[in-house]
């Protein structure tokens, strides 16, 4: 009798963990509503021109190749005040093989949830590819890989002290956010990186004609064996971050690094810095340094 007790739980148990696989073909957010925890929803090769919400989810969403997801926000000038083309709140969500085009908008809002991004490829104009955040007592998790993150109106130069106006942004953390990234490509970007959150550790990608790649204001943030080439300037560095570069390629930038000691219009706690950037075996090609000397604590 015990022994049928335990196997009825455990099959009761097993088709409780069954998760279904939910294809779609036209309508994206009426299957994420219906889906359960664990399930997957495949995505048929298309453009679905939608805006998704996912909200206390454990989902999966993997494309067929030719999936685009795209959305085009309403205030061009505060994109902040449109919906982002797929919001993720307090949710677990793997998201595989997809082509995201954000206008006006944000490509994914993070909120006090953990994604994982992988052979995913942004197209933005005027938009932020992530906004990561988590609110008090809360944490929020990025891990993405093999991620390509492109403004359309990039177009590859051949010179060196590239000049780019261009307006997009390609992920910003703040709060208690972790970010790891392994082989992110990013092109074309007026902010490529905007880092205000806990840790950090990128590792494996390329930064290719940015007009900044990073502007750093708080948190440990790592940076393994990257390549930054031919941005105008690489890490703008404020307040009391602490920065660690081991291994990476800097060529043919217009400035490396740029530190940070006047208050900065666009961002309120751009402030006096007082932390310290370690380097390890960095390689660099291309001038270093804008108006202020690292010390005792660079290239260590």
């Amino acid at each position: 009798m015990k022994k049928s007790l335990i196997f009825i739980f455990l099959l009761v148990f097993s088709i409780i963990l069954v998760s279904e696989t939910i294809i779609v073909e036209e309508n994206i957010q009426q299957a994420i509503d219906k889906a359960k925890d664990g399930d997957i929803i495949y995505l048929k090769a298309g453009t679905y021109k939608e805006n998704l919400s996912i909200v206390s989810k454990n989902l999966t969403l993997v494309g067929e190749e030719g999936a685009y997801i795209s959305y085009v926000g309403k205030d061009p000038k505060n994109i902040f005040n449109s919906s982002p083309t797929i919001y993720i709140e307090n949710s677990n969500v793997i998201i595989k093989n997809l082509e995201i085009g954000s206008v006006n908008s944000i490509g994914i809002g993070l909120l006090n949830s953990k994604i994982s991004l992988s052979n995913v490829n942004m197209n933005l104009d005027n938009a932020y590819g992530v906004v990561c955040v988590a609110d008090e007592e809360k944490e929020s998790f990025l891990e993405v890989s093999n991620l390509s993150v492109e403004d359309v109106n990039y177009k590859s130069s051949s010179g060196k002290n590239v000049s780019l106006n261009f307006n997009s942004v390609g992920i910003m953390l703040s709060g208690d956010s972790m970010f790891v990234a392994n082989n992110i490509e990013m092109k074309g970007m007026k902010n490529g990186l905007i880092l205000n959150n806990k840790m950090s550790y990128i590792y494996n990608s390329d930064f290719l004609e940015n007009e900044n790649v990073a502007i750093i204001l708080s948190g440990q943030q790592k940076f393994i064996n990257n390549r930054f080439e031919l941005n105008v300037e690489t890490f703008k560095v404020a307040n009391s971050p602490e920065v660690e570069l081991v291994g990476n390629v800097f060529k043919d930038n217009s400035y490396n690094f740029v530190i940070k000691k006047d208050d900065y219009d666009s961002y309120q706690n751009f402030r006096h810095f007082s932390g310290k950037i370690i380097g390890f075996s960095n390689i660099l090609q291309s001038p270093e340094i804008l108006n202020e000397s690292f010390g005792k604590y660079f290239w260590k």
